[in-house]
Protein backbone atom coordinates (compact mmCIF):
# COMPACT_ATOMS: atom_id res chain seq x y z
CA UNK A 1 0.00 0.00 0.00
CA UNK A 2 2.84 2.39 0.83
CA UNK A 3 4.53 1.51 -2.46
CA UNK A 4 1.30 2.27 -4.30
CA UNK A 5 0.70 5.59 -2.55
CA UNK A 6 4.27 6.93 -2.60
CA UNK A 7 5.44 5.71 -6.03
CA UNK A 8 2.66 4.55 -8.34
CA UNK A 9 -0.11 7.02 -7.52
CA UNK A 10 2.02 10.22 -7.87
CA UNK A 11 3.45 9.01 -11.17
CA UNK A 12 0.03 8.23 -12.61
CA UNK A 13 -1.37 11.61 -11.53
CA UNK A 14 1.56 13.42 -13.18
CA UNK A 15 1.30 11.49 -16.45
CA UNK A 16 -2.48 11.26 -16.74
CA UNK A 17 -3.36 14.60 -15.15
CA UNK A 18 -5.64 15.18 -12.18
CA UNK A 19 -8.79 15.20 -14.34
CA UNK A 20 -8.25 11.81 -15.96
CA UNK A 21 -7.03 10.26 -12.73
CA UNK A 22 -10.23 11.56 -11.14
CA UNK A 23 -12.19 9.61 -13.77
CA UNK A 24 -10.33 6.46 -12.68
CA UNK A 25 -11.10 7.16 -9.02
CA UNK A 26 -14.81 7.74 -9.64
CA UNK A 27 -15.14 4.49 -11.60
CA UNK A 28 -13.33 2.40 -8.98
CA UNK A 29 -15.19 3.91 -6.02
CA UNK A 30 -18.62 3.58 -7.61
CA UNK A 31 -18.19 -0.11 -8.33
CA UNK A 32 -16.65 -0.68 -4.89
CA UNK A 33 -19.84 0.65 -3.32
CA UNK A 34 -21.65 -2.42 -4.70
CA UNK A 35 -19.71 -4.48 -2.14
CA UNK A 36 -22.49 -3.55 0.27
CA UNK A 37 -24.33 -6.50 -1.29
CA UNK A 38 -21.87 -8.71 0.64
CA UNK A 39 -24.32 -8.31 3.56
CA UNK A 40 -21.74 -9.19 6.20
CA UNK A 41 -20.89 -12.62 4.77
CA UNK A 42 -17.14 -12.05 5.11
CA UNK A 43 -16.94 -11.39 8.89
CA UNK A 44 -19.49 -14.14 9.44
CA UNK A 45 -17.36 -16.59 7.44
CA UNK A 46 -14.24 -15.63 9.43
CA UNK A 47 -15.98 -16.15 12.77
CA UNK A 48 -17.79 -19.38 11.91
CA UNK A 49 -14.76 -20.94 10.21
CA UNK A 50 -12.67 -20.33 13.34
CA UNK A 51 -15.43 -21.70 15.57
CA UNK A 52 -16.05 -24.87 13.55
CA UNK A 53 -12.32 -25.53 13.27
CA UNK A 54 -11.87 -25.22 17.03
CA UNK A 55 -14.72 -27.69 17.57
CA UNK A 56 -13.45 -30.10 14.91
CA UNK A 57 -16.60 -29.71 12.80
CA UNK A 58 -14.78 -29.85 9.45
CA UNK A 59 -17.82 -31.04 7.49
CA UNK A 60 -19.68 -27.92 8.54
CA UNK A 61 -16.82 -25.75 7.23
CA UNK A 62 -17.43 -27.29 3.82
CA UNK A 63 -21.11 -26.47 4.05
CA UNK A 64 -20.32 -22.96 5.26
CA UNK A 65 -17.93 -22.17 2.40
CA UNK A 66 -20.13 -23.72 -0.27
CA UNK A 67 -23.15 -21.77 0.95
CA UNK A 68 -21.19 -18.52 1.07
CA UNK A 69 -19.78 -19.12 -2.42
CA UNK A 70 -23.25 -19.84 -3.81
CA UNK A 71 -24.61 -16.56 -2.45
CA UNK A 72 -21.53 -14.65 -3.67
CA UNK A 73 -21.89 -16.02 -7.20
CA UNK A 74 -25.46 -14.76 -7.36
CA UNK A 75 -24.56 -11.40 -5.78
CA UNK A 76 -21.51 -10.96 -8.02
CA UNK A 77 -23.54 -11.71 -11.11
CA UNK A 78 -26.08 -9.11 -10.06
CA UNK A 79 -23.34 -6.49 -9.54
CA UNK A 80 -21.86 -7.21 -12.96
CA UNK A 81 -25.27 -7.06 -14.66
CA UNK A 82 -26.20 -3.72 -13.07
CA UNK A 83 -22.83 -2.11 -13.83
CA UNK A 84 -22.76 -3.42 -17.39
CA UNK A 85 -26.23 -2.15 -18.26
CA UNK A 86 -26.06 1.17 -16.37
CA UNK A 87 -22.51 2.25 -17.28
CA UNK A 88 -23.52 4.86 -19.87
CA UNK A 89 -26.32 6.26 -17.73
CA UNK A 90 -23.99 6.61 -14.72
CA UNK A 91 -21.58 8.68 -16.82
CA UNK A 92 -24.38 11.06 -17.83
CA UNK A 93 -25.65 11.50 -14.26
CA UNK A 94 -22.17 12.25 -12.87
CA UNK A 95 -21.21 14.53 -15.78
CA UNK A 96 -18.22 12.35 -16.69
CA UNK A 97 -17.68 12.67 -20.42
CA UNK A 98 -14.43 10.72 -20.79
CA UNK A 99 -15.07 7.93 -23.35
CA UNK A 100 -13.06 5.45 -21.26
CA UNK A 101 -15.35 5.83 -18.25
CA UNK A 102 -17.94 3.26 -19.33
CA UNK A 103 -15.22 0.74 -20.20
CA UNK A 104 -13.61 1.26 -16.80
CA UNK A 105 -16.89 0.74 -14.98
CA UNK A 106 -17.44 -2.58 -16.75
CA UNK A 107 -13.90 -3.88 -16.26
CA UNK A 108 -13.74 -2.87 -12.60
CA UNK A 109 -17.25 -4.29 -12.15
CA UNK A 110 -16.09 -7.66 -13.49
CA UNK A 111 -13.13 -7.61 -11.09
CA UNK A 112 -15.22 -6.75 -8.03
CA UNK A 113 -17.90 -9.30 -8.98
CA UNK A 114 -15.25 -12.03 -8.99
CA UNK A 115 -13.88 -10.57 -5.76
CA UNK A 116 -17.17 -11.21 -3.99
CA UNK A 117 -16.73 -14.92 -4.69
CA UNK A 118 -13.03 -15.27 -3.86
CA UNK A 119 -13.47 -13.14 -0.76
CA UNK A 120 -15.02 -16.25 0.82
CA UNK A 121 -11.71 -18.11 0.55
CA UNK A 122 -9.82 -15.12 1.98
CA UNK A 123 -12.21 -15.13 4.95
CA UNK A 124 -11.60 -18.85 5.45
CA UNK A 125 -7.84 -18.24 5.60
CA UNK A 126 -8.35 -15.66 8.33
CA UNK A 127 -10.68 -18.02 10.17
CA UNK A 128 -7.84 -20.56 10.15
CA UNK A 129 -5.57 -17.79 11.57
CA UNK A 130 -3.36 -17.90 8.45
CA UNK A 131 -2.95 -14.16 8.12
CA UNK A 132 0.47 -14.75 6.55
CA UNK A 133 -1.10 -16.47 3.54
CA UNK A 134 -4.00 -14.04 3.18
CA UNK A 135 -1.55 -11.12 3.23
CA UNK A 136 0.66 -12.73 0.59
CA UNK A 137 -2.31 -13.12 -1.69
CA UNK A 138 -3.46 -9.54 -1.12
CA UNK A 139 0.02 -8.22 -1.87
CA UNK A 140 -0.08 -9.72 -5.36
CA UNK A 141 -2.77 -7.30 -6.58
CA UNK A 142 -0.84 -4.02 -6.06
CA UNK A 143 2.49 -5.62 -6.94
CA UNK A 144 1.13 -6.68 -10.34
CA UNK A 145 -1.22 -3.76 -10.98
CA UNK A 146 1.13 -0.96 -9.92
CA UNK A 147 4.22 -1.66 -12.05
CA UNK A 148 2.09 -2.78 -15.01
CA UNK A 149 0.06 0.45 -14.89
CA UNK A 150 3.26 2.50 -14.74
CA UNK A 151 4.71 0.69 -17.75
CA UNK A 152 1.52 1.07 -19.78
CA UNK A 153 1.23 4.80 -19.04
CA UNK A 154 4.94 5.33 -19.82
CA UNK A 155 4.35 3.86 -23.27
CA UNK A 156 1.42 6.16 -23.95
CA UNK A 157 -1.53 3.97 -22.97
CA UNK A 158 -4.38 5.28 -20.84
CA UNK A 159 -7.33 4.45 -18.63
CA UNK A 160 -8.60 1.46 -20.60
CA UNK A 161 -5.29 -0.33 -20.30
CA UNK A 162 -5.08 0.57 -16.60
CA UNK A 163 -8.43 -1.13 -16.15
CA UNK A 164 -7.05 -4.29 -17.75
CA UNK A 165 -3.97 -4.09 -15.48
CA UNK A 166 -6.28 -3.89 -12.47
CA UNK A 167 -8.19 -6.95 -13.67
CA UNK A 168 -4.93 -8.92 -14.12
CA UNK A 169 -3.65 -7.93 -10.69
CA UNK A 170 -6.88 -8.89 -8.96
CA UNK A 171 -7.01 -12.17 -10.87
CA UNK A 172 -3.56 -13.11 -9.55
CA UNK A 173 -4.76 -12.29 -6.03
CA UNK A 174 -7.90 -14.39 -6.45
CA UNK A 175 -6.03 -17.42 -7.78
CA UNK A 176 -3.47 -17.28 -4.98
CA UNK A 177 -6.22 -16.95 -2.37
CA UNK A 178 -7.98 -20.07 -3.65
CA UNK A 179 -4.72 -22.06 -3.84
CA UNK A 180 -3.77 -21.08 -0.28
CA UNK A 181 -7.23 -21.98 0.98
CA UNK A 182 -7.00 -25.44 -0.58
CA UNK A 183 -3.57 -25.87 1.00
CA UNK A 184 -4.82 -24.97 4.49
CA UNK A 185 -8.13 -26.81 4.14
CA UNK A 186 -7.55 -29.75 1.75
CA UNK A 187 -10.97 -31.14 2.68
CA UNK A 188 -12.60 -28.33 0.68
CA UNK A 189 -15.10 -29.73 -1.83
CA UNK A 190 -17.06 -27.28 -3.95
CA UNK A 191 -20.35 -28.83 -4.99
CA UNK A 192 -24.02 -27.76 -5.13
CA UNK A 193 -24.74 -30.71 -2.84
CA UNK A 194 -22.80 -28.98 -0.04
CA UNK A 195 -25.00 -25.86 -0.09
CA UNK A 196 -26.94 -26.01 3.16
CA UNK A 197 -29.88 -23.97 4.45
CA UNK A 198 -28.72 -24.34 8.06
CA UNK A 199 -25.34 -22.82 7.17
CA UNK A 200 -27.11 -19.91 5.49
CA UNK A 201 -29.12 -19.28 8.66
CA UNK A 202 -25.99 -19.25 10.79
CA UNK A 203 -24.25 -16.85 8.40
CA UNK A 204 -27.19 -14.45 8.30
CA UNK A 205 -27.63 -14.65 12.08
CA UNK A 206 -24.10 -13.37 12.72
CA UNK A 207 -23.94 -11.09 9.66
CA UNK A 208 -27.07 -9.23 10.78
CA UNK A 209 -24.90 -7.39 13.34
CA UNK A 210 -22.57 -5.96 10.71
CA UNK A 211 -24.72 -5.54 7.62
CA UNK A 212 -26.02 -2.02 8.28
CA UNK A 213 -22.54 -0.71 9.05
CA UNK A 214 -21.10 -2.39 5.98
CA UNK A 215 -23.81 -0.93 3.78
CA UNK A 216 -23.25 2.52 5.28
CA UNK A 217 -19.47 2.43 4.89
CA UNK A 218 -19.60 1.19 1.30
CA UNK A 219 -22.32 3.69 0.44
CA UNK A 220 -20.30 6.61 1.75
CA UNK A 221 -17.07 5.44 0.09
CA UNK A 222 -18.82 5.01 -3.22
CA UNK A 223 -21.01 8.09 -3.23
CA UNK A 224 -18.59 10.81 -2.09
CA UNK A 225 -16.44 10.72 -5.26
CA UNK A 226 -19.60 10.71 -7.36
CA UNK A 227 -21.01 13.73 -5.51
CA UNK A 228 -17.72 15.61 -5.84
CA UNK A 229 -17.65 14.83 -9.56
CA UNK A 230 -21.21 16.05 -10.01
CA UNK A 231 -21.08 19.23 -7.92
CA UNK A 232 -17.43 20.16 -8.46
CA UNK A 233 -15.17 18.38 -10.98
CA UNK A 234 -13.25 15.16 -11.56
CA UNK A 235 -10.08 17.07 -10.68
CA UNK A 236 -11.53 17.67 -7.23
CA UNK A 237 -12.20 13.93 -6.91
CA UNK A 238 -8.46 13.32 -7.25
CA UNK A 239 -7.61 15.90 -4.58
CA UNK A 240 -10.11 14.64 -2.01
CA UNK A 241 -9.98 10.89 -2.62
CA UNK A 242 -6.20 10.62 -2.79
CA UNK A 243 -5.78 12.67 0.38
CA UNK A 244 -8.16 10.26 2.12
CA UNK A 245 -6.35 7.30 0.61
CA UNK A 246 -2.98 8.46 1.95
CA UNK A 247 -4.48 8.57 5.44
CA UNK A 248 -6.12 5.16 4.95
CA UNK A 249 -2.76 3.67 4.02
CA UNK A 250 -1.13 5.28 7.06
CA UNK A 251 -3.85 3.77 9.27
CA UNK A 252 -3.57 0.29 7.75
CA UNK A 253 -1.20 -0.93 10.46
CA UNK A 254 -3.83 -0.33 13.14
CA UNK A 255 -6.38 -2.26 11.11
CA UNK A 256 -3.99 -5.23 11.20
CA UNK A 257 -4.00 -5.06 15.00
CA UNK A 258 -7.81 -5.10 14.87
CA UNK A 259 -7.77 -8.36 12.89
CA UNK A 260 -6.30 -10.27 15.83
CA UNK A 261 -8.17 -8.37 18.54
CA UNK A 262 -11.60 -9.78 17.69
CA UNK A 263 -10.78 -13.50 18.22
CA UNK A 264 -8.77 -12.62 21.34
CA UNK A 265 -11.78 -10.84 22.86
CA UNK A 266 -14.05 -13.76 21.95
CA UNK A 267 -11.69 -16.13 23.79
CA UNK A 268 -11.52 -13.89 26.90
CA UNK A 269 -15.30 -13.45 26.99
CA UNK A 270 -15.80 -17.21 26.84
CA UNK A 271 -13.58 -17.51 29.93
CA UNK A 272 -15.49 -14.73 31.71
CA UNK A 273 -12.46 -12.41 31.90
CA UNK A 274 -14.36 -9.15 31.36
CA UNK A 275 -11.91 -7.04 33.37
CA UNK A 276 -9.10 -8.26 31.14
CA UNK A 277 -11.14 -7.17 28.11
CA UNK A 278 -11.64 -3.75 29.68
CA UNK A 279 -7.91 -3.38 30.34
CA UNK A 280 -7.12 -4.55 26.80
CA UNK A 281 -9.54 -1.98 25.38
CA UNK A 282 -7.93 0.87 27.32
CA UNK A 283 -4.31 0.07 26.69
CA UNK A 284 -4.54 -1.23 23.11
CA UNK A 285 -6.48 1.84 21.98
CA UNK A 286 -3.90 4.11 23.63
CA UNK A 287 -0.96 2.30 22.06
CA UNK A 288 -2.56 2.29 18.62
CA UNK A 289 -3.30 6.00 18.90
CA UNK A 290 0.35 6.62 19.81
CA UNK A 291 1.42 4.66 16.74
CA UNK A 292 -0.98 6.65 14.57
CA UNK A 293 0.25 10.00 15.89
CA UNK A 294 3.73 9.31 14.47
CA UNK A 295 2.70 9.63 10.78
CA UNK A 296 -0.19 11.96 11.64
CA UNK A 297 2.06 14.67 13.10
CA UNK A 298 4.42 14.57 10.14
CA UNK A 299 1.61 14.62 7.57
CA UNK A 300 -0.17 17.46 9.39
CA UNK A 301 2.84 19.72 8.91
CA UNK A 302 4.52 18.39 5.77
CA UNK A 303 1.73 16.56 3.91
CA UNK A 304 1.32 19.37 1.39
CA UNK A 305 5.08 19.72 0.86
CA UNK A 306 5.46 15.97 0.27
CA UNK A 307 2.71 15.98 -2.34
CA UNK A 308 4.23 19.02 -4.09
CA UNK A 309 7.45 17.02 -4.49
CA UNK A 310 5.72 13.71 -5.30
CA UNK A 311 3.13 15.05 -7.75
CA UNK A 312 3.02 18.80 -8.48
CA UNK A 313 2.45 22.15 -6.82
CA UNK A 314 -1.27 22.25 -7.63
CA UNK A 315 -1.95 18.88 -6.01
CA UNK A 316 0.21 19.72 -2.99
CA UNK A 317 -1.60 23.01 -2.41
CA UNK A 318 -4.95 21.22 -2.27
CA UNK A 319 -3.60 18.51 0.05
CA UNK A 320 -2.14 21.18 2.37
CA UNK A 321 -5.70 22.41 2.99
CA UNK A 322 -7.51 19.07 3.19
CA UNK A 323 -4.94 16.98 5.08
CA UNK A 324 -5.00 18.87 8.43
CA UNK A 325 -8.81 18.89 8.44
CA UNK A 326 -9.15 15.17 7.77
CA UNK A 327 -6.39 14.33 10.26
CA UNK A 328 -8.56 15.65 13.10
CA UNK A 329 -11.28 13.12 12.34
CA UNK A 330 -8.87 10.26 11.66
CA UNK A 331 -7.05 10.88 14.95
CA UNK A 332 -10.31 10.66 16.91
CA UNK A 333 -11.21 7.49 15.00
CA UNK A 334 -7.82 5.81 15.50
CA UNK A 335 -8.14 6.38 19.24
CA UNK A 336 -11.23 4.15 19.25
CA UNK A 337 -10.57 1.88 16.27
CA UNK A 338 -10.01 -1.23 18.39
CA UNK A 339 -13.21 -0.60 20.35
CA UNK A 340 -15.14 -1.71 17.26
CA UNK A 341 -13.17 -4.98 17.19
CA UNK A 342 -13.93 -5.48 20.89
CA UNK A 343 -17.66 -5.07 20.28
CA UNK A 344 -17.48 -7.48 17.34
CA UNK A 345 -15.62 -10.06 19.42
CA UNK A 346 -18.30 -9.75 22.13
CA UNK A 347 -21.11 -10.01 19.53
CA UNK A 348 -22.36 -6.55 20.59
CA UNK A 349 -21.79 -4.77 17.29
CA UNK A 350 -25.35 -4.02 16.17
CA UNK A 351 -25.78 -0.54 17.69
CA UNK A 352 -22.44 0.66 16.29
CA UNK A 353 -23.28 -0.84 12.90
CA UNK A 354 -26.53 1.12 12.80
CA UNK A 355 -24.60 4.23 13.81
CA UNK A 356 -22.30 3.81 10.80
CA UNK A 357 -25.30 3.62 8.50
CA UNK A 358 -26.79 6.79 10.01
CA UNK A 359 -23.41 8.52 9.68
CA UNK A 360 -23.13 7.54 6.02
CA UNK A 361 -26.59 8.83 5.13
CA UNK A 362 -26.15 12.08 7.09
CA UNK A 363 -22.65 12.79 5.78
CA UNK A 364 -23.59 12.05 2.17
CA UNK A 365 -26.62 14.33 2.34
CA UNK A 366 -24.68 17.10 4.08
CA UNK A 367 -21.83 16.93 1.55
CA UNK A 368 -24.33 17.37 -1.29
CA UNK A 369 -25.56 20.56 0.38
CA UNK A 370 -22.14 21.90 1.40
CA UNK A 371 -20.09 21.22 -1.74
CA UNK A 372 -21.62 23.84 -4.08
CA UNK A 373 -21.05 26.63 -1.55
CA UNK A 374 -17.95 25.74 0.50
CA UNK A 375 -16.16 23.30 -1.80
CA UNK A 376 -13.80 20.55 -0.69
CA UNK A 377 -12.88 22.09 2.71
CA UNK A 378 -16.56 22.17 3.62
CA UNK A 379 -16.94 18.54 2.56
CA UNK A 380 -13.90 17.61 4.68
CA UNK A 381 -15.41 19.32 7.74
CA UNK A 382 -18.64 17.33 7.26
CA UNK A 383 -16.74 14.04 6.98
CA UNK A 384 -14.68 14.85 10.08
CA UNK A 385 -17.81 15.73 12.06
CA UNK A 386 -19.36 12.36 11.20
CA UNK A 387 -16.19 10.55 12.26
CA UNK A 388 -16.00 12.30 15.63
CA UNK A 389 -19.66 11.77 16.51
CA UNK A 390 -19.98 8.14 15.39
CA UNK A 391 -16.55 6.53 15.39
CA UNK A 392 -15.29 8.18 18.57
CA UNK A 393 -18.09 9.41 20.86
CA UNK A 394 -20.84 6.91 20.01
CA UNK A 395 -18.44 3.97 19.75
CA UNK A 396 -16.74 4.77 23.07
CA UNK A 397 -20.17 5.11 24.71
CA UNK A 398 -21.16 1.64 23.52
CA UNK A 399 -17.95 -0.09 24.60
CA UNK A 400 -18.03 1.66 28.00
CA UNK A 401 -21.63 0.54 28.50
CA UNK A 402 -20.71 -3.09 27.78
CA UNK A 403 -17.61 -3.05 30.02
CA UNK A 404 -19.05 -0.91 32.85
CA UNK A 405 -16.56 1.93 32.39
CA UNK A 406 -17.10 5.68 32.70
CA UNK A 407 -16.83 7.21 29.24
CA UNK A 408 -14.99 10.40 30.22
CA UNK A 409 -12.41 8.50 32.30
CA UNK A 410 -11.97 5.95 29.52
CA UNK A 411 -11.45 8.58 26.80
CA UNK A 412 -9.06 10.54 29.00
CA UNK A 413 -7.02 7.40 29.62
CA UNK A 414 -6.80 6.69 25.91
CA UNK A 415 -6.22 10.16 24.47
CA UNK A 416 -4.35 12.22 27.09
CA UNK A 417 -0.80 10.90 26.74
CA UNK A 418 -0.72 10.36 22.95
CA UNK A 419 -2.27 13.79 22.27
CA UNK A 420 0.16 15.49 24.66
CA UNK A 421 3.01 13.82 22.79
CA UNK A 422 1.47 14.85 19.48
CA UNK A 423 1.23 18.47 20.64
CA UNK A 424 4.94 18.56 21.50
CA UNK A 425 5.77 16.90 18.18
CA UNK A 426 3.71 19.42 16.20
CA UNK A 427 5.48 22.31 17.90
CA UNK A 428 8.86 20.91 16.90
CA UNK A 429 7.76 20.10 13.35
CA UNK A 430 6.26 23.57 12.81
CA UNK A 431 9.50 25.14 14.00
CA UNK A 432 11.43 22.94 11.55
CA UNK A 433 9.12 23.94 8.70
CA UNK A 434 9.91 27.62 9.18
CA UNK A 435 13.62 26.82 8.84
CA UNK A 436 13.10 25.22 5.42
CA UNK A 437 12.86 27.07 2.10
CA UNK A 438 9.34 27.66 0.68
CA UNK A 439 9.74 24.73 -1.73
CA UNK A 440 11.73 22.03 0.14
CA UNK A 441 13.16 19.09 -1.77
CA UNK A 442 13.48 15.43 -0.90
CA UNK A 443 16.68 15.59 1.16
CA UNK A 444 15.49 17.96 3.95
CA UNK A 445 12.03 16.32 4.09
CA UNK A 446 13.57 12.87 4.53
CA UNK A 447 16.12 14.12 7.08
CA UNK A 448 13.41 15.78 9.18
CA UNK A 449 11.25 12.66 8.93
CA UNK A 450 14.06 10.39 10.16
CA UNK A 451 14.99 12.72 13.02
CA UNK A 452 11.34 13.19 14.01
CA UNK A 453 10.66 9.44 13.97
CA UNK A 454 13.63 8.72 16.22
CA UNK A 455 12.81 11.40 18.77
CA UNK A 456 9.08 10.58 18.74
CA UNK A 457 9.78 6.87 19.19
CA UNK A 458 12.01 7.41 22.23
CA UNK A 459 9.55 9.82 23.83
CA UNK A 460 6.61 7.48 23.13
CA UNK A 461 8.41 4.49 24.69
CA UNK A 462 9.06 6.54 27.83
CA UNK A 463 5.75 8.41 28.09
CA UNK A 464 2.90 6.28 26.67
CA UNK A 465 3.13 2.65 27.97
CA UNK A 466 2.03 1.53 31.40
CA UNK A 467 5.02 1.01 33.76
CA UNK A 468 4.61 -2.77 33.75
CA UNK A 469 4.52 -2.92 29.96
CA UNK A 470 7.52 -0.59 29.70
CA UNK A 471 9.62 -2.79 31.98
CA UNK A 472 8.57 -5.89 30.01
CA UNK A 473 9.61 -4.19 26.79
CA UNK A 474 13.04 -3.19 28.12
CA UNK A 475 13.59 -6.69 29.49
CA UNK A 476 12.73 -8.16 26.10
CA UNK A 477 15.11 -5.79 24.30
CA UNK A 478 17.95 -6.46 26.75
CA UNK A 479 17.46 -10.19 26.26
CA UNK A 480 17.59 -9.86 22.49
CA UNK A 481 20.65 -7.60 22.53
CA UNK A 482 22.55 -9.79 25.00
CA UNK A 483 22.30 -12.90 22.87
CA UNK A 484 25.48 -13.96 21.06
CA UNK A 485 25.75 -16.27 18.06
CA UNK A 486 26.57 -19.78 19.12
CA UNK A 487 30.25 -20.68 18.61
CA UNK A 488 30.70 -23.51 16.14
CA UNK A 489 32.17 -26.69 17.62
CA UNK A 490 35.70 -27.50 16.36
CA UNK A 491 35.93 -30.14 13.67
CA UNK A 492 37.18 -33.54 14.92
Amino acid sequence: MLFSSLVVMPFLIRRLGTTRFGVWTVAASLVESFWMIDLGFRPATVKLTAEFRALGRMTEINRLLNTAVAYSVVAGGLVLLVVWLAAERIGVVLHVSDPAFQFLLRVVGASWAAGLVFNVFAAALEGFQRFDLSNRAQMLAPLVRGPLSVILVMYGYGLRQMGIALLLGQTCCYIATYVYCRRVFPELRLSPRNIHLGAAREIFSYASQTVSGMIGTRFQQGMLPGLISRYSSTRSVTYFSQTQRLLDYAADGISRVALVTTPKVTHLQAKGEMETIAQLTRTANRYCLALWCLPAGYLFVFGGAICRVLVNREFGDQVAVLMPLLLVGYTCWMGQFLSASVLMGMARYTAYSVGLLVEALAVTGAVALVLPRWGLPGAAVVVVGGMILTRCLWLSHLVCRELNMKQFVFLAGVFSRPLALLGVSLAGLLAARYLLPPQPRWAPLIAIGILYSGVYGLLALWFVPDPGHRSQLWSYLREKLSRRPATAAPLP
